[in-house]
């Protein structure tokens, strides 16, 4: 029933056996990520941005792994998804921007910080006030913070979207549009919001280059 539901309207499956370890599988991972948090067990690593001109390190983004005691680490393609059905998206996110911010203060402050936000986060009441706790925790100037967002978030609802962006603007915070050209892309929205940076997706750096 499950799988034929996630395969979407009007879809038979039979059942496997496979099906029921894959559901006993992620039972396990379900109960394990309701404790990593607790535990210690999330890690940030921090990938480098740099200014193709200069040559010089601008800032870095945040990356979110799981290290498991069982598993060993944890891709976050692996365990994001799950933790925004289980809504554990919100707590889990709230600590990425906490410990980014604490880390950011450590560097020159010529450095800025990216961190993605999904969409469940974004959508969720408490991201403002989130945001506000983790520069005012760390002491970090809201200009050296930069928040992800995708095109699918907007796409979704573009007034709400737009409004809390503006949100985040007035505080000081830098907005970017990751994977533009996923086939949402519409100038529209680009217009409407002056995002500080926009990432292009590659495959439509492959169009441009076919």
């Amino acid at each position: 029933m499950y799988r034929a539901k996630s395969d979407g309207r009007g879809t038979l499956r039979l059942f496997e056996p496979k099906m029921d370890a894959e559901m006993r599988a992620r039972r396990s991972l379900e109960a394990d990520l309701r404790l990593a948090l607790g535990r210690g067990e999330l890690e940030l690593t921090y990938q480098a941005q740099v200014n193709a001109i200069t040559d010089v390190v601008c800032g870095v983004e945040a990356l979110l792994h799981q290290r498991h005691p069982r598993l060993g680490m944890i891709n976050p393609l692996d365990f994001v998804s799950l933790a925004e059905d289980m809504l554990l998206i919100v707590p889990i996110g709230r600590w990425v921007l906490e410990q980014a911010c604490r880390d950011t203060m450590t560097w020159p402050a010529s450095v800025r910080i990216a961190v993605n936000v999904s969409s469940i986060q974004f959508r969720h009441a408490s991201l403002l006030r989130d945001v506000l706790g983790a520069l005012q925790d760390s002491g970090m100037p809201a200009h050296r913070l930069e928040l992800e967002i995708t095109e699918s978030l907007i796409v979704a609802d573009a007034q709400q979207a737009l409004s809390s962006l503006r949100e985040l603007r007035d505080l000081g915070v830098h907005v970017a549009l990751d994977d533009f050209g996923t086939g949402y892309s519409s100038v529209s929205y680009v217009r409407d919001f002056p995002f500080d940076r926009i990432k292009i997706d590659r495959s439509l750096a492959a169009v441009k280059e076919s």
